[in-house]
């Protein structure tokens, strides 16, 4: 006899089964009619498909061989070529992905250049400055070097092509500073004595990896000078050398604009000043930049869209206005394209004076997009200028879309054109109505772009820095009518008149604006509950954010607001891997930080104010790390501690501490080497951190100790510098 529940159980399958083809069928084809109304938003993803490439190509773990990359680009092209519907789809998806991951590795590749293995020194290095910063207690010198000896010979094993090298003021200063003249300048060729060290590694693992950064800047080594910079002859080889003039010219031009700013201009606001038209912010005293940063202010000191928009928006409007008050050339000559011509040009000069950072190149490239347009009579400020200008930002400087400046900067314009292209039709009216109405709508345009560009930039600013300015709102409300009228007009009549000798008055002016924002800074930052410090987010979250940000703002259709889920799996992700250190140890072994057994990161060894103890602190959501004056018992040769999940941990100073505090402690911190010590479940010597780095330990619920490793977070790439790294020079 027939199974009927058999038959019954396999004709609900196959009603099942159709069903769901059903499904996927009529999904497909909603996906396909919802892509292809979005057909002209395609291009706006290309620079998103470089950033992903470029992601890639930093996660991996050990340098690829250039023939991957190349394989990859050529199997794409293949792809677009031959494919057909979905697969030519597929096909130009991976190519823009690989050609991002292939733009990462020839950059690197580019930029190789020696660098400084191990702490030398003092040494005597010869070398031809390229930049000097003046900051209030030394100088920061870029030198190009010829030489670097010791006793007659070469004292590394290959000469870098840069290094910074500090120098203290008291070294280099002389009775002419009184007349802002200094004993060296860009460009001169010096002798001096110093220690050198390798690019420093990250302070803990997953942390910023400043090391990196310095590679693609083609910067080999760091170090401090301990003797007087002497200035000397080049030799003939190198007064032949041209290829340096520019930058050199270019970085005088802007020490000595900055220097004439800020003898003008007295004190904190003089420094400011010469940040916001040089770019130079090495003379902001500490206390004023925390007071920006805290305010949520401290944009203004990164010259960006704001900065570029105002100054070739004051260039095009003064011009064409002031040549409309003239009726034979307004009646008979195209003002308009003049004024563009002319804030096009303005705004060159400012890239090239202010130093030509990521956002200020991003501005640029958007302003001279826009400024183009109005020559053709074309309007250009929309979305896909944005992603010109963020794909060739990406693909000539790949690394760029690793630094905080190149997220906060595309983040915000993103967000703001975004939010303009759905509320600019509302917003409009207000122009046309009476003077009130205007102001009214000019206040609501600022604090709408305040608060755009502060929610669109929040993310970033809690995974890099791990805090929030809580009342950035109102402090931009108080300061941008400022910025926007007052200092930043300022500044284009102060370059404008500085060749003549005539700017003195208007930098003055320029100082009193400065002045009143600065007190509107320190006021803000000075209220109650100003700051929210936030611990560490997890990368994964900020992924999440970014992925939901760009599905937002990218789309047209209704299906953009899909992206506002990203916002609680990114919390959600938060939650559950948002894992915290239980124990920081320094590459040095110097500073030592363990988590008590209530939860709290205390430091047993070191300095609070030392720059690896404050990055730990601003990790854990907390300003500073407590000192553990009852939670660790120490003497001149040991430290032992007591950690959550029972464990102790022994931080040996001295090899003769080791014996004995083995028996108590089953985690080993030791400054020496440990050769014995079978009772620790975890041993961390001086040979660990010389070829690891700094360590993190994890307290799992079950008692196992995991740990990670700085080298082992860097990988063995050409930066790493590490032991185990075939890529020390």
């Amino acid at each position: 006899m027939p199974d009927f529940g058999e038959m019954a159980g396999t004709s609900a399958t196959g009603r099942l089964s159709r069903a769901c083809a059903a499904v996927a069928v009529r999904l497909t084809a909603q996906i396909t009619r919802l892509l292809a109304a979005e057909r002209p938003q395609f291009i706006l993803w290309t620079p998103v498909l470089l950033g992903i490439g470029i992601a890639l190509y930093f996660a991996l773990p050990v340098e690829p061989a250039p023939a991957v990359g190349l394989a990859g680009l050529a199997c794409c092209v293949w792809l677009c070529w031959r494919g057909r519907g979905p697969e030519r789809i597929a096909g130009f998806v991976a190519l823009f992905i690989i050609l991002g991951f292939c733009a990462a590795q020839w950059r690197t590749s580019w930029q190789a250049a020696p660098i400084i293995h191990k702490t030398t020194g003092p040494v005597s290095i010869t070398g031809t400055i390229l930049k000097i910063e003046e900051r209030s207690s030394d100088l920061r010198l870029l030198l190009a070097p010829s030489a670097i000896g010791r006793n007659g010979a070469q004292a590394v094993r290959a000469l870098p092509v840069r290094i910074r090298v500090t120098v203290k003021r008291a070294a280099t200063d002389d009775p002419a500073r009184a007349t802002g003249v200094l004993p060296i300048a860009a460009g001169d060729h010096i002798r001096l004595r110093a220690v050198l060290m390798p690019p420093p590694a990250p302070v803990r693992p997953g942390g910023f990896d400043y090391g990196r950064m310095l590679w693609f800047d083609r910067i080999g080594g760091i170090g401090y000078a301990v003797s007087h910079p002497e200035t000397i002859a080049p030799p003939d080889s190198e007064s032949r050398d041209f290829t340096m003039q520019p930058g050199i010219w270019l970085a005088d031009l802007r020490l000595r604009i900055a220097r004439h700013v800020r003898a003008r201009i007295d004190g904190e606001a003089g420094a400011v000043a010469a940040a916001l038209m040089t770019g130079d912010r090495a003379a902001i005293p500490e206390a004023v930049t925390a007071a920006l940063r805290d305010s949520g202010l401290a944009h203004l000191l990164a010259i960006s869209g704001l900065h570029m928009g105002l100054l070739a928006g004051t260039i095009f409007f003064a011009l064409r206005g002031g040549l409309s008050l003239i009726p034979r050339i307004a009646l008979y000559f195209p003002i308009k394209k003049w004024a563009a011509v002319t804030a096009l040009a303005g705004a060159f000069g400012y890239l090239l004076i202010s130093g030509g950072s990521v956002p200020t190149q991003r501005a640029f490239l958007m302003s001279a997009i826009v400024l183009v347009a109005v020559l053709c009579d074309r309007t250009a400020l929309s979305m896909r200028t944005v992603a010109f200008a963020a794909f060739l930002i990406l693909l000539l400087t790949p690394e760029a879309l690793l630094q905080v400046g190149f997220q906060m900067s595309f983040a915000a314009v993103i967000a703001l054109i975004a939010v303009y292209e759905t509320l600019g039709a509302r917003l409009r009216p207000h122009a046309s109505q009476g003077p009130i109405r205007r102001l009214a709508g000019f206040f609501l345009a600022i604090g709408l772009t305040s608060l755009v560009a502060g929610l669109a930039t929040a993310p970033f600013a809690i995974f890099h820095f791990h805090r929030f300015a809580d009342y950035g709102l109102i402090a931009n409300l108080l300061a941008m009518p400022l910025v926007s009228c007052w200092i930043m007009p300022s500044a284009v009549l102060a370059f404008v008149l500085m060749p003549f000798g005539l700017d003195g008055p208007i930098l003055d002016l320029m100082g009193w604006g400065i002045s009143i924002m600065l007190q509107c800074a320190q006021m803000v930052a000075a209220w109650p509950g100003a700051v929210t410090t936030v611990p560490d987010l997890p990368q994964p979250a900020l992924i999440a954010v970014i992925a939901g940000g760009l599905w937002l703002c990218l789309w047209r259709g209704g299906w953009r607001w899909a992206g506002l889920a990203a916002l609680p799996v990114a919390l959600l992700i938060a939650l559950i891997s948002g894992t915290r250190a239980d124990l920081m140890i320094d590459a040095d072994g110097r500073e030592l930080a363990v988590r008590q057994p209530g939860g709290e990161l205390v430091l047993i060894a070191g300095r609070q104010n030392a720059y690896g103890p404050t990055r730990w602190a601003a990790a854990e959501g907390q300003t500073h790390l407590m000192r553990a004056e009852k939670a660790a018992q120490c003497d001149r040769l040991a430290c032992i501690a007591h950690m959550r999940g029972g464990h102790t941990v022994a931080y040996i100073k001295d090899s003769r501490a080791l014996v004995d505090d083995c028996r108590l402690a089953d985690i080993i911190i030791s400054q020496t080497p440990v050769r014995h010590c079978p009772s620790a479940a975890v041993i961390v010597d001086y040979f660990d951190l010389w070829r690891s780095g700094g360590h993190a330990l994890y307290i799992g619920k079950d008692g196992a100790i995991a740990q990670r490793t700085v080298a082992a977070e860097r990988g063995e790439r050409p930066w790493s510098n590490s032991p185990s790294s075939g890529y020390r020079k």
